[in-house]
């Protein structure tokens, strides 16, 4: 099913704590997982906006 790889790369975080068995019965645990989530979704819209940049940089990074 389409839908569930999608919801699963929009919730990645959320997923690889599900599979490891872990429960967020604290609510730390909910706030450090709703944080981790969020700082996840900022990487990857960084991601996606400046990804040429970032090659361009790697390669150069590579490169010297």
């Amino acid at each position: 099913n389409p839908i569930y790889w999608i919801e699963l790369l929009i919730f990645l975080p959320k997923s690889i704590f599900n599979a490891t068995g872990l429960e967020a019965t604290s609510k730390f645990a909910e706030a450090a997982l709703k944080l981790v989530q969020i700082l996840y979704w900022l990487a990857m819209i960084w991601l996606a906006l400046f990804r040429p940049e970032i090659f361009v940089a790697l390669a150069d990074a590579i490169n010297t």
